[in-house]
């Protein structure tokens, strides 16, 4: 997993086990907090034809619990803005949420025997960010970022992360690397092994030091 596909992962997740009344509304007003883009409008900018595409080349580890979501809607047609209609409706630009939408996602749900819940603002939050916390402490571990605020910088000029939030390893060092691990931790027996904890993050928290002394030892 990369950085940019951590949140569209864990996005989808929440969506099938129960956030998405009114498709996107828990996670556009759980992201209201940071300022981001919605996760599935992001998805329908890019073209869902574009994000199948990639989907089918790339093989789904054996314990990743697969979603079936994006195929259904590119097969519907449902290609994105481009098309008129993704996992939004659109007018121009407007975006308009879609009873069809809630119909599929709720078929999908049945199919996987998911019972939907409500999920609270707090937890889809958490639950879009540690994984984009958990792959970028692994680039800065293996020396492809040099420092954690290297990651930052692009997810404020790259993805649109409001600046004044700092960006999504700011945000992890202030909640606590430690609820980060035990978030990850949580998730990975459902959603595959590629959600262990980043052996970085594990570092930084049996020590209590942040990624600044993450820059210095390495």
């Amino acid at each position: 997993m990369d950085v940019v596909s951590g949140v569209d992962l864990s996005g989808r997740r929440a969506v099938v086990t129960g956030a998405s009344s009114g498709i996107g509304v828990e996670t556009a007003r759980a992201l209201a907090a940071t300022g981001c883009e919605v996760v599935l409008a992001v998805r329908d900018l890019a073209g869902n034809d574009v994000g199948y595409s990639i989907r089918k080349a790339r093989k789904i580890p054996a314990d990743e619990r697969f979603s079936p979501i994006l195929q259904r809607v590119f097969e519907a047609g449902r290609l994105g803005q481009k098309s008129g209609k993704g996992f939004y409706r659109y007018e121009g630009r407007t975006r308009i949420s879609d009873p069809e939408i809630m119909t599929l996602i709720e078929g999908v749900s049945r199919d996987l025997g998911i019972t939907r819940r409500e999920i609270p603002d707090n937890e889809i939050l958490v639950r879009l960010l540690c994984p984009l916390v958990n792959e970028g402490a692994k680039i800065v571990d293996e020396g492809i970022a040099i420092r954690a605020s290297d990651v930052d910088i692009v997810y404020v000029n790259g993805y649109g992360f409001p600046s004044y939030k700092g960006g999504p390893m700011f945000w992890a060092q202030e909640f606590g690397f430690d609820q980060v691990i035990a978030t990850m931790q949580k998730l990975a027996p459902t959603h595959g092994q590629r959600w262990r904890p980043a052996p970085l993050l594990e570092r930084l928290a049996a020590s209590g030091k942040g990624w600044s002394d993450a820059e210095k030892s390495g």
